[in-house]
């Protein structure tokens, strides 16, 4: 009975070979964090060089502008463009690496040998293949060309390493594994090594000194390895018309980063950013509602919203829709936007220290009861609004329970009510504004200490 005994313990695991098994399945995860490639292109004329940086459910530069300018380098040699979006392992992975991750915690839980290894099977297998599936879509990239492309040599291919460097043209290529595939290979060889020691020794509750090494790699690689890629890698985020979209980026991005909207057309509605970003147009691309909603959303502090064109919220007789909506929020920049065909143009409430400059909103507001207004706030302090344009709305600048906010160098202009309207609105500072051909000029009610200097009223 004893033997019986001591045999069938034998093929259980240890208490700490199954928490390091659990570990290890744990550390697979860090690859929805984290990039699991990254590659790179380095050319005299791109010294600083453009990379790319594969996710297991996207792809995006290294810097902001270097998937666009790869792409537009491919098209000249007849590649197709990289979308993220038709690339269909990127929507195969997360699920797949999900199921890994489960199946480790099941193996450690059962506790059995067999079933770890069984596990470690499984990851093996995963990695293979997602190694081959990215073989295989660097080869139909590189060797698929367009018949018709402005660049041809003959015999050239521009398959980029699987590994390693390579020249392709006056690019050296180099292609390395990234903070996720480091993650997922510490994981295997963890997991590995603590079934490998426990076929040398009898299953026991205490560690065991050969356990050692595998729990002070698990342990570096969780609290050292990955919060350094995290905050190295998830800085930016480039959106183009055929690849990563604003909703993408948005959830890609770390607090404190930098999104860039190349530019194009972009069809969304009712986008929100909760976290400290900025969003960058370059070429001013137009974000469109297409008559059904509002454009952006804004709940975090810290928003930057700049270079932007935002059109087509719509009208609506029991919604306020506004192309920028603030709420609950401080210390955000909306500058150098222009607001075309919109209900409301930037709505901010419940706001503090915010800037709102240089930004050109046009409406055409036919009556009062279809029209918003330009730039509106409530319940707001500490808002400087200065060298904006605005015309075409029911008031152009409109304030209610607004206070200690500079209305500064504005143009308002053929609005259908006023240039400026505000109530309940004390310690504000009104300098330098120029109110045109608006239905009146500017509606004062229930306000105190109001400081008026250098405004011109034209008719």
């Amino acid at each position: 009975m004893k033997a019986a005994s001591s045999g069938k313990r034998s093929f259980m695991m240890s208490r700490t070979s199954r928490l390091l098994i659990a570990l290890s399945a744990l550390l697979l995860a860090v690859a929805y964090l984290v990039p699991v490639w990254r590659i790179e292109l380095v050319a005299p004329q791109y010294p600083e060089g453009l990379g790319m940086l594969i996710r297991i459910n996207t792809i995006t530069g290294i810097k902001p502008a270097d998937l666009n300018n790869i792409n537009g380098l491919n098209h000249y040699i007849g590649m197709k463009a990289i979308v993220p979006e038709a690339i269909p392992v990127l929507r195969v992975m997360p699920v797949a690496l999900g199921i890994l991750v489960v199946l480790g915690l099941l193996a450690a839980l059962y506790g059995r040998r067999w079933t770890a290894w069984s596990w470690l099977g499984l990851v093996a297998a995963g990695g293979g293949g997602a190694m081959f599936e990215f073989w295989r879509w660097s080869y139909d990239y590189g060797h698929n060309l367009a018949p018709d492309a402005i660049i041809k040599v003959p015999g050239m291919t521009y398959q980029p390493p699987l590994i390693g460097t390579k020249q392709l043209l006056n690019f050296t290529a180099a292609s390395w594994p990234a903070a996720g595939a480091i993650a997922a290979a510490v994981a295997f060889t963890i997991a590995l090594a603590v079934l490998l020691s426990a076929r040398r020794r009898p299953a026991s509750h205490t560690l065991g000194t050969s356990a050692l090494p595998a729990a002070a790699g698990i342990f570096i690689a969780l609290f050292v390895l990955v919060p350094v890629s995290v905050s190295a890698q998830a800085d930016s985020a480039l959106v183009t018309p055929e690849g990563t979209s604003l909703v993408s980026a948005l959830r890609s991005v770390r607090s404190g980063g930098v999104i860039v909207i190349a530019s194009g057309h972009y069809r969304v509605r009712d986008v929100t950013i909760d976290r400290p970003v900025k969003v960058i147009g370059r070429g001013l691309p137009t974000l469109d509602a297409e008559g059904k909603g509002e454009v952006l959303r804004v709940i975090a502090d810290g928003v930057t919203i700049e270079g932007l064109r935002l059109t087509g919220t719509g009208v609506s007789h029991t919604q306020d829709r506004a192309a920028i909506r603030v709420t609950d929020a401080g210390n955000c920049t909306i500058r150098g936007n222009r607001f075309e065909q919109v209900l409301y143009g930037i709505y901010l409430a419940k706001v503090t220290s915010c800037d709102v400059a240089d930004n050109d909103l046009r409406a055409s507001g036919r009556t009062e009861a279809t029209s918003g207004n330009g730039i509106h706030l409530w319940s707001s302090s500490g808002v400087t609004i200065q060298n904006n344009h605005v015309t075409g709305f029911r008031d152009g600048i409109y304030f209610e329970f607004v206070h200690d906010t500079r209305v500064v160098g504005n143009l308002s202009e053929k609005n259908l009510r006023y240039g400026l309207h505000f109530m309940y609105s004390d310690d504000c500072d009104y300098v330098g504004n120029t109110f045109r051909d608006n239905g009146a000029g500017v509606a004062v009610m229930y306000t105190k200490r109001v400081h008026m200097a250098s405004n011109r009223f034209e008719r």
